[in-house]
């Protein structure tokens, strides 16, 4: 989709890859999911960690697929995130990734800031962040943007530009006077109105 587009890490950009109508259809989700399972099914992976809401039905397919072909019962814990956009685990999901083999998956990478945080937080708790599994690298992501895991797999690769904020306004789109599309930045929920 074209237009103007904040992204979640405050970057900006004229395109925007959609994930959310792909998980209305389970049959896909179980489809993408085993998809990341399969590249990621001789690494040990004992937990599955999902970033965001799209994460956790991804996160859970995942895991479904690396306990069919491993025969080992693989977990899926969500990620939370605080107001000012710190990332932790609910108290008593600490447990489960301490001193484990970790996959995190998340729907589309940007520029990997949230990746890297997610993963900075998990090493903090004892995991072993084995890899990265992604629908979507729409950023040019590499390794090293990630923090260093060993393995990055993504279904896609794009390569579309983004601006930070402050250049956006001197080169991007806010300089060419191009309307910001708040409807779908950060993916913001609707809500109905009036009665």
């Amino acid at each position: 989709m074209e237009g103007h587009f904040i992204y979640t890490d405050g970057s900006h950009g004229t395109d925007l890859v959609k994930t959310e109508e792909l998980f209305l259809l389970s049959s896909l989700v179980s489809d993408l999911g085993n998809k990341i399972a399969t590249d990621f099914k001789d690494d040990g992976i004992e937990i599955v960690v999902e970033i965001d809401q799209y994460g956790a039905l991804l996160a859970h397919s995942t895991a479904c697929h690396l306990g069919e072909f491993t025969g080992r019962e693989v977990l899926s814990v969500p990620v939370t995130v605080t107001t000012n956009n710190a990332y932790g685990l609910r108290s008593g999901h600490c447990q489960y990734v301490h001193k484990k083999k970790v996959l995190v998956v998340v729907d589309i990478v940007h520029s990997g800031n949230t990746v890297r945080k997610v993963v900075h937080m998990l090493r903090r708790f004892g995991a072993e962040v084995v890899g990265i599994g992604a629908i979507c690298n729409r950023g040019d992501v590499k390794l090293s943007d990630i923090g260093d895991v060993p393995k990055f797999f993504a279904l896609a690769e794009l390569r579309l530009k983004t601006w930070p904020a402050e250049v956006c306004r001197t080169r991007g789109p806010c300089a060419r006077g191009q309307p910001k599309n708040d409807a779908l930045s950060h993916r913001k929920p609707v809500f109905p109105t009036g009665k």
